[in-house]
């Protein structure tokens, strides 16, 4: 299971940016607290997270019905990518599956420009941690 993965990303003469999420330890979460950078390592990938990087962190409920789930909605960022991305049509978040129409076929996609929506299935893909970091390396 991957540790850290990207929810956007673009690479171009304009921009080049990621936005990612990940899990973070109490520790870290206190060093964040304190407006302190901090240097973690994910998939063997070393990220330097400055604190003004950073969209959201702690214990986010990624359930529709929530504010936080709302807030990361108004993020909005997809609007300097040209691309949607194709997230599960039929995703239960609670038991972080997608369903199929019937046994014999594959999953369905759909794509979408909901930041929160993709968020909330990355936050499946990478374990539902309980403590969560969305930030936006620059390179």
């Amino acid at each position: 299971m991957a540790q850290c993965m990207t929810i956007c990303s673009r690479i171009d003469r304009a921009a080049r940016f990621s936005v990612n999420i990940t899990h973070i330890t109490p520790k870290e979460e206190d060093e964040l607290d304190k407006g302190k950078t901090i240097t973690i390592k994910r998939d063997n990938i070393f990220y330097t997270i400055d604190p003004k990087s950073i969209f959201c962190y702690g214990e986010i409920d990624f359930h529709t019905s929530s504010d936080d789930y709302w807030t990361i909605e108004d993020f909005d960022w997809l609007k300097h990518v040209d691309d949607s991305v194709a997230i599960p049509s039929r995703l239960n978040y609670d038991e972080s599956t997608a369903y199929c129409r019937r046994r014999s076929n594959t999953c369905t996609w759909f794509d979408t420009f909901s930041s929160a929506a993709i968020a909330q299935y990355l936050h499946c893909r990478i374990g539902k941690p309980k403590q969560t970091l969305i930030f936006l390396k620059k390179w």
